[in-house]
């Protein structure tokens, strides 16, 4: 039940409204939420789930969430003063008008008078009460001006429909069926992602993340796909060109997220390829494509090309050239700013620490040196040298599996402008970061 309440209402939340601030990144988090408990037979706890539905069909959301903390003037608000045409953020929320034309990096030349009230609790809804999903793992747009709604099974399908919360099963559109081809046997395996190339509307590619088995043992695969020119309700199944494969050692830890950058490449999270503990030691290992961030160039007629200015491109001896940044243990989830263009990744944890990060190229986050902020390989007197702490954390206390989100940019929720919104599918607390 969890998964729907995550992945549905965070989506609503973020992907359909306008455009906000960052989070500064102080790593505070505000958690007050009700939760089903017992409900899951999943969760990075025991290495077994990393936030894909454990139940075989899913329906309305549950819990609630206050989407975290501030201080309140009463009615003062934020008042940004900014210089015409300069797109700017208050430091509390608000934005100046030329900031409409997003994305575009910011400055930080605003005044603010007052300060933003707290969020008023929330609560969840269903987002689309008369739908039922079989494992749903990913909802997305495609971003070109039809206002639908993509989700992703994670047995092999991708349905399509109106973005209507009164849509009738009736109305939905398989996109893409290639349950046939997909291994979704292991927990954390199958079809786990779905990217819209940024010229969507003109070229019709879009691409996925999903596993197979090949020679015996269980892959993954970056594919792109076109959609019919005779009905955009549906893709050509024939069309898939395969873009990347990597081999994986375990059946968890597989990553799944893929998504374009505000630069035009294409961003791939990978696992550390699983058991536990990262046996392998792919986390700082720079050969390995496992534990990684990569970015690639997808904008060839074929296959990819490494972009210049990844950290390797220069010196392939040195370190993979898809490579990005490396030292994470499971990036399930992650997103871009659409006002900085900063990459927020949640990257599960193994035995204590759920952790956010701002992903940054060239640098090494941790795993499994670290987890979280903590030592973990050695537990204690580790060496920190070179590593970049998460931006924020939380204990298994509080959840046991960390969905990551997006920096919220609605206009219904103003306090809550600049928060990054995420979730555990373990608790299925929602919570919010500045």
């Amino acid at each position: 039940m969890k998964c729907v309440a995550q992945l549905m209402v965070v989506f609503l939340l973020t992907l359909f409204s306008a455009c906000s601030s960052s989070g500064n990144g102080s790593g505070s988090t505000g958690v007050t939420s009700t939760s089903d408990s017992g409900s899951d037979d999943g969760g990075e706890n025991s290495d077994t789930d990393d936030g894909t539905s454990s139940q075989g069909q899913d329906d309305a959301g549950v819990g609630a969430s206050d989407g975290g903390s501030g201080s309140g003037s009463g009615d003062a608000g934020c008042q940004p003063a900014c210089a015409a045409n300069v797109c700017s953020q208050d430091g509390c929320g608000a934005l100046c008008p030329a900031c409409g034309l997003l994305p575009t990096p910011h400055g930080t030349s605003c005044q603010i008078s007052g300060s933003p009230d707290p969020p008023a609790a929330m609560t969840t809804v269903n987002a689309f009460p008369n739908l039922i999903f079989d494992r749903p793992v990913y909802a997305t747009s495609s971003l070109d001006g039809t206002d639908r709604v993509f989700v992703v099974e994670k047995k092999g399908r991708i349905k399509v429909f109106a973005n209507k919360s009164q849509i009738k099963s009736s109305e939905v559109s398989i996109f893409l069926d290639i349950v046939s081809q997909v291994n979704s046997s292991p927990n954390e395996a199958g079809l786990l992602g779905l990217a819209f190339h940024p010229n969507y509307a003109a070229n019709g590619y879009f691409f996925i993340h999903y596993n197979r088995t090949f020679g015996g043992k269980l892959q993954t695969v970056i594919s792109r796909f076109s959609v019919s020119a005779q009905n955009a309700n549906q893709a050509t199944k024939s069309s898939e060109k395969i873009v990347l494969t990597i081999n994986q050692p375990y059946g968890n830890h597989n990553g799944g997220h893929i998504e374009f950058g505000h630069d035009g490449y294409l961003y791939i999270g990978m696992g550390d390829g699983g058991s536990g503990g990262d046996p392998l030691g792919s986390g700082q290992n720079l050969s390995s494509l496992l534990a990684k961030m990569l970015r690639i160039d997808v904008n060839s007629t074929g296959g990819y090309q490494i972009p210049a200015d990844n950290p390797f491109a220069q010196n392939p001896a040195a370190g993979r050239p898809e490579i990005w940044a490396w030292g994470l243990r499971n990036p399930w989830r992650f997103s871009f700013d659409r006002l900085t263009g900063q990459l927020w990744a949640g990257d599960v944890g193994q035995d204590i620490w759920e952790e956010v990060h701002i992903v940054e190229g060239g640098k090494n986050y941790g795993w499994n040196i670290m987890e979280g902020n903590h030592c973990f390989k050695p537990k204690v007197g580790c060496d920190e040298t070179g590593l970049e702490p998460a931006i924020t954390e939380y204990d298994h206390s509080v959840g046991e599996s960390i969905t990551g989100g997006y920096v919220y940019r609605g206009t219904q929720q103003p306090n809550l402008f600049g928060a990054y919104v995420y979730g555990d599918y373990v608790s299925g607390r929602i919570f919010a970061a500045r």
